[in-house]
Parts: structure tokens; C-alpha cells; sequence
């Protein structure tokens, strides 16, 4: 019990280093429409449609948060996510879900859409919003 009572008080006693406060942060949106006939074939299972946005600084990507959503009517569902798409199947409409998600590298975003199934989505119906969020800080102080 000694043992024990000792190594708590020491777990306790130290501190893993001083916390950052941070002090103010900046945010920029963007949103973005991929309409139906831009989506590119990755060679690969899925499509893609890349977009430029300065926001998406090496800072940002380092210290920063970023966060993409795609609009299903009037609701923003965060990406990942997963929503029923309509295709044109020999004339007729047939409905499948389709996994929506995104990458970031400096100065890009990339939205992917692909098939749970593993097929190559095709002849899709619809275009799609999608709305991306980078929020950075601008000053860490350190308590």
C-alpha cells in the first residue's frame, strides 16, 4: 500500500510540461460546388475534384484545425460521410450509397467519392456543395 501511495503522489507531483493558452485564432471558409460532370477518375475505385485554397498554409496543416462538410439539403454533414446517390442505369434511375470524404495538402483540398461497394461511380445525376472550415491560431502563450 506504501508503494502505491507513493507512486500516485508522484504521478501527481510532475507535470507533463506548461500548458499553451492560445490567444486569438483566425478562421476562413470556403465552399465549393463539384458539379456532376468534373468529378475525375483516380484510376483506382474513386472520384475526385480537387480545389485551390490559399487558406490551407503549411501553419494551418501543422497547428491548425480543418474540418469539410457536404450539404444534404439544407443540413451539413461532416465528411466523412455517407449519402444516397442517384444514377441513370440503361434509363433508369437507381439509387446507391456513396461514401463522401477529403484530403488537404498545402494550398489544396481534394473531395473523393466512392462506391461502398467498390464499384467506379458513373453517370452520377446530381451535383454536389461542400463546405470547408480551417481554423488557425495566431499566438500560443505559454503559461
Amino acid at each position: 500500500m506504501p508503494v502505491m501511495v507513493a507512486l500516485f503522489a508522484a504521478l501527481f507531483a510532475t507535470s507533463c510540461g506548461p500548458d499553451a493558452i492560445i490567444e486569438g485564432s483566425q478562421t476562413r471558409v470556403m465552399q465549393a460546388t463539384v458539379y456532376r460532370n468534373q468529378w475525375k477518375d483516380s484510376g483506382v475505385g474513386y472520384l475526385w475534384c480537387s480545389f485551390e485554397w490559399d487558406a490551407l498554409t503549411p501553419n494551418a496543416l501543422k497547428y491548425g484545425n480543418i474540418a469539410a462538410y457536404i450539404y444534404e439539403d439544407e443540413r451539413q454533414c461532416p465528411l466523412p460521410h455517407v449519402i444516397p446517390v442517384t444514377y441513370n442505369v440503361n434509363g433508369d434511375d437507381v439509387v446507391v450509397p456513396e461514401n463522401f470524404r477529403y484530403d488537404v495538402e498545402t494550398g489544396v483540398i481534394t473531395f473523393i467519392m466512392q462506391d461502398l461497394d467498390g464499384a467506379m461511380p458513373e453517370d452520377i445525376n446530381e451535383d454536389f456543395i461542400f463546405r470547408a472550415v480551417v481554423t488557425v491560431p495566431q499566438q500560443y502563450l505559454i503559461d
